[in-house]
């Protein structure tokens, strides 16, 4: 049989549409492939021979499904040459296409490889005919160059060595402010330090480096001074935003005579830097407000005497787009209870991820991130304190924005000296009836040289310790000799001469009313009967009677089932409430007209259909 096209069309429409229905929607797709794809360099383009200068620009993805790329790897001429790890924070590394000098006027091809964390990869492109050409240029500038003051006549710089086709490197000083810079000493490639001697303790000497090849120096280093007759300039200065308007200043005070420290500033390398602020000596932070956002700042602390002045090296900031407000309202007190400290504070805006507290020790110490407590958390416990001291703090919240708040008010707590804690929770259990009992107790002093274990008899009074533990200790098994009588026991820690406070009082009565708890409750379901026998030992000699409760498996409270009377051991439940197939779990516990003894054992016993 033959049919027209339109028929063939028709019946090829049905079959699609049955065979479309009957594919549900794919909700969890496999993970993808990575891709990748180059920009630059391409094929034809040209690089040198210089390593970490000729940039790959590129395009990745993870791929579908995908939790990220993991790191890229570099081939050259077919062959590995370097692997680059995804940037911690999700971004893209910068990739760089290194060539040996040795392939210098011929040309290339590469390619570049991304994993993901999957361990999925994708090649890009081979790109082709990369001709590499010899590196003409000089080398880049050392970087972070640094001073450290050996003594009143030595001093060391050191500096990060980031070129790699320098020939050598030149050290330049100028003796006081007013004085010319001079080359002193030129050094070898690959240097990172130097150390000048013989110099005058009351002058400041100022440095800079750089590096040279045969195509010319580098850029000058930052420059860094020795300071004069106060001692040495500030290090290790540092600046952050902490919005749209505030930065924050923190160095290394370096001196021992200075009669304080000029805070500098400008917003062009071109501007003539201007005090904002002259701080008293020992000072190491500074926060400068009322800036404007969006732009970047330089930086310069210096330490002055009468005589002289001697300055760090310069940073630059730039500010943030939005100030976010910091913490108010921070209360740290001393609570004995808890013994910490407890520090409060009111959050005042939902762009905070976490709140960095923050310690120092006396008026003059340093502060130090102690902890960090979660979003929205508006309290922190110090524990980590000692007696006799007191301590300052402040806060400041970690932003969704990526930068810090401005701090806190600032709030001290004193801790006095720390009374030990007295043991809680002291329990006592029955471990063979009227013989072997098990004292269980809470340690909550921080530091304790031991545990005291007090015992009495009934109708007598603490003595003296009956036993001394080693410190830690949190139980102690007691072996009776005379099990008709009942015993009370209490726990106290010690450390040298002092004492805590005791703990709380048990008694091998197990319960008010010298009663002793009745133990080995065994439950029998009594063959071919709606019935279960239950038996027990009876420890104790003045009890009325007994109390016998049962329960449901599944429900959450015990109820009275019967009471039967002194010196019973056997009791046979019949009451309603027993059912073919369930399960039920009994206890029971002595009375008499001063009150209860413990419980004994829970037992559980199923009746069969």
């Amino acid at each position: 049989m033959k049919f027209s096209k339109i028929e063939i069309l028709i019946a090829l429409l049905v079959i699609t549409g049955v065979i479309a229905s009957c594919v549900s929607p794919i909700t969890n797709p496999e993970i993808s492939k990575p891709s990748i794809t180059i920009f630059k360099p391409i094929s034809g383009d040209t690089i040198e021979a210089v390593k970490n200068r000729n940039v790959i620009t590129y395009k990745a993805t993870a791929g579908i499904g995908s939790k990220g790329i993991s790191y890229y790897e570099i081939f050259v001429n077919g062959k590995f040459t370097e692997r680059f790890k995804q940037n911690s924070d999700g971004t893209s590394p910068t990739l760089y296409l290194n060539v040996d000098s040795a392939l210098v006027n011929t040309k290339i091809s590469y390619y570049v490889i991304v994993y993901n964390l999957e361990n999925k990869l994708k090649t890009s492109d081979v790109i082709k005919n990369v001709l590499v050409l010899k590196y003409t240029h000089p080398p880049v500038a050392p970087l972070d160059l640094q001073l450290d003051r050996i003594s009143d006549t030595q001093i060391l710089l050191f500096w990060k060595d980031s070129a790699t086709t320098e020939t050598g490197y030149e050290v330049w000083r100028k003796d006081g402010e007013t004085g010319t810079y001079r080359i002193i000493r030129t050094l070898p490639k690959n240097s990172n330090n130097f150390r000048d001697v013989g110099l005058s303790p009351y002058i400041a000497y100022f440095y800079k480096v750089r590096a040279f090849n045969q195509y010319g120096a580098s850029p000058f280093s930052n420059e860094v001074n020795s300071g004069g007759a106060g001692g040495s300039a500030p290090t290790n200065l540092t600046a952050q935003a902490l919005g749209a308007s505030i930065v924050q200043l923190d160095w290394q005070d370096n001196s021992t005579a200075e009669n304080g420290f000029k805070v500098q500033r400008r917003t062009l390398d071109t501007d003539p830097w201007t005090t904002i602020q002259i701080l008293p000596p020992n000072t190491q932070e500074y926060i400068d407000q009322g800036l404007t956002q969006l732009t970047t700042y330089h930086y310069r602390v210096g330490t002055f005497t009468s005589n002289s002045e001697a300055y760090s090296s310069e940073v630059s900031v730039t500010t943030k787009n939005v100030d976010i407000p910091g913490p108010t309202n921070l209360v740290a007190d001393f609570n004995k209870t808890l013994g910490a400290v407890k520090v409060t504070w009111s959050d005042n805006t939902n762009l905070e991820n976490g709140t960095i507290i923050e310690r120092k020790v006396g008026a003059q110490g340093t502060y130090r991130q102690i902890g960090v407590a979660a979003t929205d958390i508006t309290e922190f416990l110090d524990s980590s304190i000692t007696a006799n001291t007191l301590y300052y703090y402040r806060a400041r919240h970690s932003t969704t924005e990526g930068f810090f708040t401005p701090y806190s008010n600032v709030d001290t707590a004193y801790v006095p000296t720390i009374p030990l804690a007295a043991p809680s929770n002291l329990e006592i259990n029955e471990f063979v009836p009227n013989k072997v009992y098990g004292l269980f107790w809470t340690n909550n002093a921080r530091i304790e040289d031991g545990i005291e274990l007090w015992k009495r008899v009934q109708g007598d009074t603490y003595h003296s310790p009956y036993k001394i533990l080693p410190p830690r200790t949190h139980a102690f098994n007691d072996t009776l000799t005379d099990g008709s009588k009942i015993y009370y026991y209490k726990v106290r820690a010690f450390l040298g001469g002092e004492y805590s406070d005791f703990s709380n009082e048990v008694s091998t009565a197990g319960g008010t009313g010298g009663l002793f708890r009745p133990t080995n409750l065994v439950a029998k379901v009594v063959p071919n009967q709606l019935a279960v026998d239950l038996t027990w030992s009876d420890n104790s000699s003045n009890e009325l009677g007994f109390e016998i409760e049962r329960r449901l498996v599944g429900s959450n409270q015990f109820k009275r089932i019967a009471i039967v009377g002194p010196n019973t051991t056997f009791y046979r439940d019949q009451t309603s409430g027993l059912y073919r197939g369930s399960s039920y779990e009994y206890r029971i516990r002595a009375y008499n007209g001063q009150g209860y003894s413990d419980y004994s054992n829970v037992y559980l016993v199923t009746i069969p259909y």
